[in-house]
């Protein structure tokens, strides 16, 4: 199931086009939501995250943030 829904982060592919050496899309993404809405998945990703920092010699937390022209001017619509 993780390997599945990390294809489908790596790759961008819609939830449909899964493969089919994964199992059933929809099987995965119930899996993913419920994941997601009680928090394992962000938990599952910051410790990610922070590994792979720590294997790089980085800061475990990021010590810098970067906005683009587009996040900025996407930030506009809006009262």
């Amino acid at each position: 199931m993780v390997e599945a829904i990390l294809f489908l982060a790596r790759t961008g592919i819609q939830w449909r086009y899964l493969p089919d050496r994964y199992p059933p899309w929809e099987a995965v993404w119930q899996q993913w939501r419920r994941w997601r809405e009680n928090g394992v998945w962000a938990r599952a990703m910051s410790r990610i995250a922070r590994l792979i920092r720590s294997m790089k010699r980085a800061h475990v937390e990021p010590t810098m943030g970067m906005i683009d022209a587009q996040t900025v001017r996407g930030g506009r619509t809006g009262p």
